[in-house]
C-alpha cells in the first residue's frame, strides 16, 4: 500500500510499512509494521512523525481503520488500543491494536501476509 519513509541529507533513517487487510473479512483495513528508524535517528520524534503522516494519508484514503501489533503504552498515544474480540493468531491479544476510524471495530480475526509470518 505505502511506505512512508524519513530522509536526513538524502539518506533513510527511518520507515513505517503499511499493508491492506482484512478483520474478520471485513476489507478496507490497513495493517501497520514494520515501523524503525536507525539507533542515531532514535528518540527524537521521528517515529510519531512517520505514524502521523501514515494515519493521515489513510483517513484521506478513505480506509476503515488501521491494525497493528505493539505495545499498546506506546501506540496508545496515537489512538491505537485492544479491543474485545480482535485477534491475531499466536499473539496476546493485549498488543493486538486497532485505530478505527469510525464507530465500526470489527471483533474478528486480523488478516495478514505470509511473508510476516516468522517459521521456527
Amino acid at each position: 500500500m505505502l511506505s512512508p519513509v524519513a530522509e536526513r541529507s538524502g539518506a533513510i533513517v527511518g520507515q513505517v510499512g503499511v499493508s491492506a487487510t482484512t478483520i474478520g473479512g471485513q476489507g478496507n483495513w490497513a495493517l501497520i509494521g514494520p515501523m524503525a528508524a536507525l539507533p542515531e535517528a532514535q528518540s527524537q520524534g521521528l517515529g510519531s512523525a512517520l505514524m502521523s503522516t501514515a494515519l493521515q494519508y489513510l483517513r484521506a484514503a478513505g480506509i476503515a481503520g488501521a491494525a497493528l501489533v505493539g505495545d499498546p503504552a506506546y501506540y496508545g498515544r496515537f489512538g491505537f488500543r485492544a479491543w474485545p474480540g480482535l485477534k491475531l493468531h499466536g499473539v496476546p491479544d493485549r498488543f493486538v491494536l486497532a485505530f478505527p476510524f469510525s464507530d465500526n471495530v470489527p471483533k474478528a480475526e486480523v488478516s495478514h501476509h505470509e511473508a510476516f509470518v516468522l517459521e521456527p
